[in-house]
């Protein structure tokens, strides 16, 4: 859980930390499956008229492999984005006395009795968000608890989107543990479906709505190369319309403050702004900024053909933190499908300088930048292949 000292020690003064590793237990976390169901089988199903599997959705837009990056350091990427691409993400999806486990490398869900977590009713069906940082805190240490519940917003977003496609209610619950304690593994979200909720009678695909594309298009450009980014100027069009959907996404987020500074626009002004309501110019971009903006500003780093870079605030007081990073990584999935949609890559950025930015950004000292998103040209650097 992320309190008011976590944040003394991994916020503004997290470059100060040691980050070491702890020994960890790195035993499965479910055993004995009792059988195997093959995601080809439910896909072909899923062609069937008047019948749509909801648990082949889940997985297919929280943890399937969608992609290849050949120039990555991180070959195979789902349509959430995770620190490092470590598969710390599982949706565990429980049908009264028995669970659905997914296996990106498999393509399979297997399924196991549910004996794992405490506070379930046996006669109701769950959705299980599980964050295993067990591996993530080997090369983060105690910063990969911010890190994990960014990753889990990420997720979230593709969730909501599956959940509302197949219009399943629920209710969110706060009572649910595992059997069994494992240090670094905690259960951020679990949903209660509704008693009288039925699954398989979505007569519409929602892998044919339009969003899905964005999903797919949805990339970060990580090239093994270097982290250079090239240079695209994007129209005075363009930007209107894409700054329109980001104030428009700030309205549901209203904890969470949107700053940017924005880069290589025709006929606008470069610097740094505030999104909100109304869209304010605080003050111009000035020489060798890009340097000054990051924490560490290496040789193999270049950002100087992005076009923005968003901030994502709170205020320090004391409220549900854990909560508020989940809010934060949901927004910024949010913009990356937005960006995605104007032939944007979007990558997530920690390596910031949090002094400069506050001060360009005139922000007051109760104020927390919690995330970074860089949006840029997408030229497929990464040499990705798409999967179907």
């Amino acid at each position: 859980m992320i309190d008011q000292h976590y944040l003394e020690r991994f916020g503004e003064n997290r470059y100060k930390q040691k980050l070491s590793a702890a020994q960890i237990d790195e035993d499965l976390l479910f055993k004995n499956h009792i059988d195997v169901i093959d995601m080809k089988f439910l896909k072909e199903l899923g062609k069937s008229d008047g019948w749509s599997s909801i648990i082949y959705d889940l997985y297919y837009y929280l943890e399937m492999i969608q992609r290849i990056d050949f120039f990555s350091k991180y070959y195979f990427h789902s349509f959430s984005p995770k620190a490092r691409n470590i598969d710390s993400l599982k949706l565990v999806f429980v049908h009264k006395t028995h669970m659905f486990v997914y296996n990106a490398l498999t393509d399979k869900i297997y399924v196991y009795n549910q004996e794992y977590f405490k506070g379930l009713n046996a006669e109701r069906d769950y959705l299980v968000i599980v964050n295993d940082n067990r591996q993530l805190q080997k090369i983060y240490g105690g910063f990969s608890s911010m890190l994990g519940l960014l990753n889990t917003g990420h997720y979230l977003y593709n969730l909501d989107f599956v959940l509302n496609g197949h219009q399943i209610c629920h209710r969110r619950l706060t009572t649910v543990s595992l059997e069994i304690p494992r240090e670094f593994v905690t259960i951020p979200l679990v949903l209660e479906i509704a008693m009288d909720q039925e699954y398989h009678l979505n007569t519409e695909d929602i892998k044919e709505q339009p969003e899905t594309e964005f999903f797919r298009r949805r990339v970060s450009e990580q090239n093994i190369r270097g982290d250079a980014v090239l240079r695209k100027i994007i129209s005075a069009d363009t930007n209107r319309q894409l700054l329109k959907e980001c104030q428009a996404a700030v309205q549901d987020y209203p904890d969470i403050g949107l700053w940017s500074f924005i880069d290589n626009i025709t006929d606008f002004r470069s610097g740094f702004y505030q999104i909100g309501e109304k869209f304010e110019f605080i003050q111009p971009k000035e020489e060798f900024m890009y340097k000054k903006m990051l924490h560490e500003y290496q040789d193999f780093t270049n950002l100087e053909g992005m076009n923005y870079w968003f901030f994502f605030t709170f205020e320090k007081t004391g409220q549900d933190y854990d909560e508020i990073f989940l809010k934060i990584g949901h927004f910024a999935q949010r913009l990356s499908i937005i960006a995605a949609k104007y032939g944007l890559a979007a990558r997530g950025i920690k390596n910031y300088n949090d002094t400069i930015i506050k001060e360009k950004f005139n922000l007051e000292e109760n104020k927390q930048i919690g995330y970074s998103l860089n949006l840029f040209k997408s030229w497929n650097t990464s040499h990705s292949i798409f999967l179907k």
